[in-house]
């Protein structure tokens, strides 16, 4: 009888954990970036946040979105710091950047071809002969693979084997992001 009771108790315990587990869905779009400050050009971006939101809300996800001005560095790694405090194990996560992207300096030597691949955020210049805050620009403001992926694999430790992370870079030089 005790073996009964703690097969239904596991069975229990299992099943529950299959039923917490969340569908989360952090979308960043940009293409309304503002040529005349930042030198980058208007795309598309904005839209895929969009289309994608409607579809994954209909299969159950919870979708969160940061677009155009939103979607500054600062903000994108809170909500990625936010996000990896609330994955559990079984999770699915699903990222999505769609935006510019640009190749910058390799600075810690990790990177084949000496170059970084970054997403360009809202508040990221195209080049040095833009400024901010009176400043002139250094890439301070481009959210560099390196400083994403300490997300990814806190996100992968966290939703264990039995949860997803999946990740869709929608930006120039994304094919190097591995």
């Amino acid at each position: 009888m005790s073996r009964r009771v703690s097969l239904l108790l596991m069975a229990l315990i299992l099943g529950f954990g299959v039923i917490v587990a969340k569908n989360t869905a952090l979308l960043i779009g940009i293409g309304n970036y503002n040529p005349a400050t930042t030198g980058w050009s208007k795309i598309h971006g904005n839209n895929d946040v969009s289309l994608l939101g409607t579809k994954l809300k209909d299969k159950g996800f919870t979708v969160s979105t940061l677009t155009d001005s939103k979607a500054t560095k600062g903000n994108i790694k809170r909500v990625l710091t936010k996000l990896v405090g609330t994955v559990s194990s079984g999770d699915i996560i699903y990222l999505h950047f769609s935006g510019h992207g640009q190749l910058v300096a390799d600075m810690n030597n990790d990177e084949q071809e000496d170059f970084d691949q970054s997403f360009v955020c809202y508040d990221a210049c195209f080049s040095p002969n833009y400024k901010v805050a009176g400043k002139s620009y250094r890439g301070q403001n481009h959210f560099i693979d390196d400083e994403l992926f300490p997300y990814l694999n806190n996100l992968k430790r966290k939703v264990g084997r039995n949860g997803q992370v999946i990740v869709v870079f929608d930006t120039c030089y994304s094919g190097g992001a591995d």
